[in-house]
């Protein structure tokens, strides 16, 4: 198997391996907020995370074989929509996507520029995963709208490739800023992954409350206004992790793209190490 190898004890993890654990760590660690074992929504449950994270292994599997980015992610949303529920893990994989080629490539601490080699392909197939799970996408008035069905000829042939495309949406995208910003938040959180005492879901859970207390997350943004962001922001610093719980699942808030960077964080976690 191709790809480059990660010691655990006497065994030897693939970065796929390892990115198939993040996304089960995410998912089955109880959050506040989010989908977990103990909270389903109307219309995701824990199980269809558990599903989509067997499915999305494809996907990093195909990094281990030169796969680009773009195919990595495509790929990956293919498997991980295989279930009757809404989106799972689409933010996720998208972060993972030039995580997995880069440690696949040699080491993840290249991702950023791995993203910055993207290609109009890449773009391409990063439209075409629309078309496999449905993506709640405001209007924002972009050329290259991922609403627009020729949008996915339209990058290849004019050159746009899939890091100016999060580049175009980073100010209002929490995954497109990682990209753009050298995955900063998400290097940050896996070292204090790798530091934080006590047992792997606490590390998890309160590497979590903490990204959550520094930025607004960006789908609550999106879905309840910049106001209500800022306010649950706020209470992530204030409240007791089982309180915040309390209150985000009362008022249906789900921080999903802190969610999705603490996938990243986890996978970078287990690059460098981490023994869980």
């Amino acid at each position: 198997m191709g790809g480059t190898y990660r010691a655990h004890g006497d065994e030897l993890l693939t970065p796929a391996e390892d990115a198939q654990t993040a996304l089960l760590l995410e998912a089955g660690t109880g959050k506040p907020g989010n989908v977990g074992p103990e909270r389903d929504f109307d219309d995701t449950t824990f199980h269809e995370f558990l599903v989509g994270a067997v499915g999305a292994r494809r996907g990093f599997d195909a990094a281990a074989e030169g796969a680009s980015v773009g195919e990595v992610f495509l790929e990956s949303v293919r498997g991980a929509s295989a279930h009757d529920g809404g989106n799972t893990q689409f933010g996720a994989l998208l972060l993972l996507a030039p995580l997995v080629v880069a440690a696949g490539r040699g080491s993840v601490e290249d991702a950023p520029a791995v993203a910055e080699g993207t290609t109009p392909e890449d773009a391409g197939r990063f439209y075409e995963a629309f078309d496999h799970v449905d993506v709640h996408v405001g209007d924002t008035g972009y050329e290259y709208d991922v609403r627009d069905p020729e949008a996915r000829e339209k990058v290849v042939e004019d050159g746009v490739t899939l890091y100016e495309v999060m580049e175009e949406s980073a100010s209002r995208d929490g995954i497109a800023d990682e990209w753009t910003d050298g995955f900063a938040r998400t290097f940050h959180a896996g070292s204090r992954l790798v530091g934080r005492p006590g047992g792997t879901r606490e590390a998890v859970r309160a590497t979590y409350v903490d990204l959550l207390g520094e930025e607004p997350d960006s789908l609550v943004a999106e879905r309840c206004g910049s106001e209500k962001a800022r306010e649950v922001t706020r209470l992530a610093r204030e409240l007791p992790p089982d309180e915040l719980d309390e209150r985000l699942g009362d008022e249906g808030i789900n921080p999903g793209t802190t969610a999705d960077i603490v996938a990243g964080a986890v996978f970078v976690a287990l690059r460098r190490g981490w023994r869980i």
